[in-house]
């Protein structure tokens, strides 16, 4: 029910308990309705079908008259010609917000205003003031229409979802009105049974429609409801999002032909791929064994291959990555502001079709910029999520993820990107006295000298990029006094990315000779951490325990750190940048892209530099591309571009012409790189669970009655009561110490949470986990033993509820948050996840579900 309280003048005309039917008997009555009620001229056409209802027909084939949606044509629904039914669509609840106005001689203001489309009241509230004097009033006013078309879909969808969409008609007018009524939609498909309905309203009454929908495909779903009787007419449109399943899995293998034929960057080692000839006047095979998967649903996936002539193609899925990264804490707000920022000029010549729209990564970006100023402290620092208090006492941020957003400000003031100048002064203030940070915090003695000098160095390479004044003299002073050089020659309490910050550092000064001869130092210290390959290079260290739960570490990100300062310090002079490069993209994940927010905002920031550095020859070839003996067209290239081509293959179109190879057949001189993406969702949407170092498990019942939810055992499903409260419990065990976890419990489509923290909000249940979740003590005194108030930050979005802690002792523990059943229907339940978010290999998830809502 649209108003969620069920109210008594509601009645059900249409929907899953009492349904008005249109059997063949009758359609021929229906038939000479629709043509009574409208033009029999203009209808005649539309009502020549007999498999289905006519006034579904008449009223549907309208609609697609208008493609745009604007305005729906008046024939058919009881309307004359010259009218049209305007399509309501702005639901702003904020119609207006004026905030300066200066009064006449009068001391009368007047303000035009134009109401969204909303059918409700307005409240309206004013505050004036002179210097000495100030007054404030409101009033309200009322929207309506003589026939009011009120839809309530669902907040969002899952693919493969099933759901009742409820409409309200109202009758606002003085007589009893039968009014007709369809629906259409895109992405989704509505049961052609229930497409289009006739209902009679008594003056001044109301009465509820409800359409079956089903979710078809992934994206914003749109549905239009059109409503008429003799002289009056509604239509509104409505959004939601459809999400990805729950099952989703992808493959991507990347890979280039170089202009002398070797193939040089395929990611995967143990890849089907092949190469044919190295001669470069003569043609060049890349031949991929394609073999389709089997029972997958064929509208969703496909076969997707781009070609181009630069690297960022292997970058696209990293920018992808953080800019639909879920979670967001100050470190993952600044990784993903800088991963876009690092990008930004070549997103803006490349142009591609898989990046996101500009405007839409601006409006993010300014989003997230907005919420890390919030989280700024009065020295300078940023907190995780906000000022968390132990006792009543306020704690400090934590200085590498001080340091790191300080290190995303000063490379957006680098790219010329706005920023809050009081956060900048701040911010470098903060890094400037970096040591003084770090001893303030109390458990920071636990530290080791490689942590503190990690950090220390990185408020280096910082302060370089911001040009702050003095840091290549005191770069070289920390290096000389805190790295901690032995008689061997190596620096034993710098680690690799200390060492190559340091050298980011210095880079400036190599006409010094202490500065030359650091640098040279630095490097050679390097050396005694590679592992070096064929092809390949990545380095290997540690933090002990810091490593998770201070530095965030990762070794791809040293890789990168390092592949950075050697670019800088060295342009395309040393051979070791190459196989880093490599090793940096034959590490990639199999979806794309790198593990966490630091290794893919990293890795961006250092292949940027290195693509800029290494790219130097200039194209000139055509290739041919094959899926067997099918031809899939030609491409030529020529110069230097930033303009990448795909070829789509459908997952439909990729089982009819089965097992293949695909064939990318190049001529001619130039580097060509190619990303082969593979996507698909297998039909059952069913996911076992799993333990990779979390068990977890899931369980609803009744707030109010237990009966409300209850699991049937035949059909495999939860079985909520429509309107009623549902508690969720998501119960979480670790055997091991867990850093940065989150924990990520998606909701069924039909439900929404209720944030006990929100004006209007029912009280939580009994033993609920709460708004911002209970500290019972300082976690890095003692173990932290609370069973359910354990989180640190609590989310509760549209589709999921967060819960995420930075440091979680091993135990059971139990994530309590309460939802409300709004729309009946059948839905998937995606798993719940917990994971440590920068090492998401240690991860566990719940088995998928099923739930009811009747």
């Amino acid at each position: 029910f649209p108003s969620r309280t069920r109210p008594d003048t509601a009645s059900v005309i249409h929907g899953r308990r009492t349904v008005r039917l249109l059997p063949r008997a009758t359609l021929k009555e229906v038939k000479e309705e629709v043509l009574e009620d409208s033009d029999s001229d203009a209808c005649e056409d539309f009502c020549a079908y007999d498999t289905v209802a006519p006034c579904s027909m008449a009223m549907m084939q309208r609609l697609e008259r208008k493609a745009s949606g604007v305005q729906l044509e008046a024939e058919g629904l009881g309307l004359d010609n010259d009218n049209k039914i305007a399509v309501r669509k702005n639901f702003n609840p904020l119609a207006a917000f004026v905030p300066s106005v200066v009064t006449d001689e009068n001391g009368v203001a007047k303000l035009e205003v134009t109401l969204p489309d909303s059918l409700t009241r307005y409240r309206v509230w004013a505050l004036a003031c002179t210097e000495v004097q100030f007054g404030t009033n409101e009033t309200s006013v009322s929207v309506s229409l003589p026939l009011m078309v009120r839809p309530s879909p669902p907040r969002f969808l899952n693919f493969g979802d099933k759901c009742a969409v409820s409409v309200v008609l109202q009758n606002q007018t003085e007589n009893d009105l039968t009014a007709l009524i369809a629906a259409r939609g895109t992405l989704v498909s509505v049961d052609q049974n229930q497409a289009a309905a006739k209902v009679t309203l008594k003056k001044l009454q109301r009465g509820v429609v409800h359409f079956g929908v089903e979710a078809l495909k992934v994206g914003v779903a749109r549905m239009q409801f059109v409503s008429s009787s003799k002289g009056v007419a509604d239509a509104a449109e409505v959004s939601f999002e459809v999400y990805t399943p729950a099952t989703r899995e992808g493959f991507a293998t990347y890979g280039s032909v170089d202009f002398d034929g070797q193939d040089s960057d395929v990611t995967d080692p143990a890849s089907d791929v092949k190469m044919e000839s190295s001669d470069p006047t003569k043609p060049h095979y890349v031949v991929q064994p394609i073999k389709p998967p089997k029972e997958v649903w064929p509208q969703f996936g496909g076969l997707e291959i781009t070609t181009s002539t630069t690297q960022f193609q292997h970058l696209e899925d990293a920018v992808i990555s953080l800019y639909n990264y879920t979670y967001e804490c100050s470190e993952q707000l600044a990784s993903r502001l800088l991963g876009m920022v690092s990008v930004r000029e070549v997103m803006e010549a490349f142009n591609s079709a898989r990046l996101p729209p500009m405007k839409a990564i601006q409006k993010k970006t300014s989003k997230w910029l907005e919420t890390l100023k919030k989280r700024q402290h009065d020295n300078g620092g940023f907190w995780t999520w906000g000022p968390p208090k132990f006792y009543g006492y306020e704690t400090l941020p934590g200085p590498y993820m001080s340091v790191h957003v300080a290190c995303c400000l000063a490379h957006m003031e680098e790219r010329k990107q706005p920023i809050d100048r009081r956060m900048k002064l701040m911010s470098q203030e903060y890094v400037k006295n970096i040591e003084a940070r770090i001893d303030a915090i109390p458990y920071s003695r636990h530290w080791s000298k490689r942590t503190r000098n990690a950090i220390i160095a990185y408020a280096l390479y910082v302060r370089k990029r911001w040009n702050m004044k003095d840091v290549v003299a005191q770069a070289a002073s920390f290096v000389e006094k805190d790295g901690g050089k032995n008689g061997k020659g190596d620096y034993e309490n710098l680690t690799p990315e200390a060492i190559a910050w340091c050298l980011v550092a210095l880079s400036g000064g190599q006409s010094n000779k202490l500065h030359q001869r650091l640098i040279k130092d630095l490097k050679a210290a390097l050396l005694k951490h590679i592992t070096e390959e064929a092809d390949t290079a990545y380095f290997t260290t540690s933090y002990g325990d810091d490593g998770s739960s201070v530095m965030l570490h990762s070794s791809r990100r040293t890789d990168a750190a390092v592949l950075e300062a050697l670019v800088e310090v060295d342009g395309n002079k040393n051979g070791l940048s190459p196989k880093l490069c490599k090793g940096l993209l034959k590490q990639k994940k199999k979806e794309g892209g790198w593990s966490t927010t630091q290794e893919n905002c990293f890795v961006l920031m250092a292949l940027l530099r290195y693509f800029k550095v290494y790219e130097k020859h200039v194209p000139d070839f055509t290739i041919s591309l094959w899926y067997g003996d099918l031809f899939g067209g030609k491409q030529e290239w020529k110069g230097r571009s930033t303009e990448s081509k795909s070829i789509l293959v459908a997952m439909k179109g990729l089982q009819a012409l089965g097992d293949n190879n695909f064939i990318i057949h190049k001529l001619g001189k130039g580097r060509l790189y190619y990303r082969m993406g593979l996507t698909y969702a297998p039909k059952s949407l069913e996911l076992a669970a799993a333990n990779y170092g979390f068990l977890v498990s899931r369980t609803y019942k009744g707030v109010d009655d237990k009966a409300h939810a209850r699991f049937d055992d035949e059909k495999k499903m939860w079985v909520f009561a429509l309107g009623e409260r549902i508690e969720v419990t998501v119960t979480m065990t670790t055997t091991a110490r867990r850093y940065h976890m989150a924990l990520c419990d998606y909701l069924p489509a039909g439900c929404e949470p209720l944030n006990p923290a929100l004006k209007g909000s029912p009280s939580p249940s009994a033993g609920s986990t709460g708004g911002s979740g209970g500290m019972l003590g300082n976690p890095h005194s003692w173990r932290f033993y609370s069973k359910r108030y354990w989180p640190e930050h609590i989310n509760l979005r549209n589709e999921r509820a967060e819960a995420f802690r930075s440091l979680l002792w091993p135990g059971v523990y139990e994530f309590v948050y309460t939802v409300r059943a709004t729309t009946g229907g059948d839905f998937v339940v995606p798993p719940a996840l917990a994971e440590e978010m920068y090492s998401p290999e240690c991860f566990g998830r719940s088995a998928s579900g099923k739930v009811r809502i009747e």
